[in-house]
């Protein structure tokens, strides 16, 4: 019988770095975040980028490079946030325990474990640079196809500067530790090759805006009889990784949605004599859609507008945010918000 996850605390018996192993790992980090800072660039990087899908504000490409190893997948997605280099610090934060909590209940979606084997950086308040070596094991990426994944990763984040632009760049990549062993045979977790992969976030043209892209570049290895079968059998092993990491590329849209609720907790609502009445609006401030004559409206506590009352035009701010500071407020794709104060520009 397969053990079961999440692994007891303690499992892994890491020890300590020398301080020779300790810069080791730093410089490798340094590499790391060149490197994927490097690849994220869309025209003169190592990478050639051809765009595979256009999904309003997100872009998804697809990318080929002749250093890539053989079977690998690059993939990349790309979009505008409204947002901060100080905010996008205090979003991938795990510090405190209520940061890593925040932490693993967005970023842990896919996730079925994770465990830290080195804090190799930790930030303060003079250097927000991260590094670190995780485990972490994933959920199938196809379901009832694929099996379960698993990866030893060298993880650093870090503030960069480029042509007198502010950025910042999370990226990870495969190591190798004895203290961290293939788990397939105990675990039934295929162990997956990241060559280096990350968010990068720069300063856009745009002012408020950040460009952020989301670099995937691996390998997921073989897998199971039935997607061993369909890869080499059926000739699809290309259509299933395509879904899977595209799937993974259009998740990049959340860290907007996050970055938002995350500002929209910190704001003060606007006071309800402020708000546009619903009779003047025949149609959703966020998605232009006419309401039509049964649909619901309903005001954003932040910005005043009327909206749709539904999934896809109110997203609902963390349940760890108190009640009084939680809003409904969600992107304006036009920039039509008038006041700046309540989250747009």
């Amino acid at each position: 019988m397969v053990p079961k996850l999440p692994l007891p605390p303690g499992f892994f018996v890491c020890p300590p770095l020398s301080s020779t192993e300790r810069e080791r790992y730093l410089q490798w980090a340094d590499d790391l975040a060149i490197d994927v800072i490097e690849g994220a660039q869309l025209v003169n990087g190592p990478v050639t980028w051809r765009l595979r899908s256009d999904e309003s504000d997100l872009r998804i490409f697809r990318g080929y490079s002749p250093a890539s190893p053989p079977g690998a997948y690059l993939y990349m997605g790309v979009m505008d946030v409204f947002a901060t280099i100080e905010e996008v610090v205090d979003l991938f934060r795990t510090d405190s325990p209520i940061q890593a909590k925040q932490y693993a209940q967005r970023f842990g979606q896919d996730l079925l474990d994770m465990a830290n084997l080195y804090s190799i950086a930790t930030p303060s308040e003079e250097d927000s640079r991260m590094v670190s070596v995780t485990w972490r094991a994933y959920k199938k990426p196809v379901p009832g196809v694929t099996m379960k994944r698993d990866a030893c990763l060298l993880e650093c984040h870090r503030d960069f500067d480029v042509n007198g632009r502010r950025g910042r760049v999370c990226a990870i990549k495969s190591v190798h530790i004895a203290a961290c062993p293939d788990m397939e045979a105990d675990f039934g977790l295929v162990r997956m090759t990241n060559y280096g992969s990350g968010h990068v976030f720069i300063e856009s043209d745009r002012p408020g805006y950040l460009h952020m892209s989301y670099l995937l570049h691996g390998n997921v290895s073989h897998g199971s009889r039935i997607e061993n079968f369909v890869g080499n059998v059926l000739k699809r092993r290309q259509q299933l990784t395509d879904k899977a990491i595209t799937r993974r590329c259009r998740s990049v849209t959340n860290i907007d949605v996050w970055l938002r609720e995350n500002r929209a907790a910190r704001t003060p609502s606007l006071p309800e004599h402020m708000w546009m009445l619903p009779s003047m609006r025949q149609s959703c401030f966020h998605c232009l859609k006419g309401f039509g004559a049964f649909g619901r409206k309903a005001n954003c506590t932040k910005c005043g507008q009327v909206r749709h009352v539904s999934r896809r035009c109110a997203s609902g701010v963390d349940r760890t945010v108190p009640v009084q500071t939680r809003a409904r407020c969600r992107r304006d794709r036009r920039a039509r918000c008038r006041n700046s104060r309540y989250l747009f520009v």
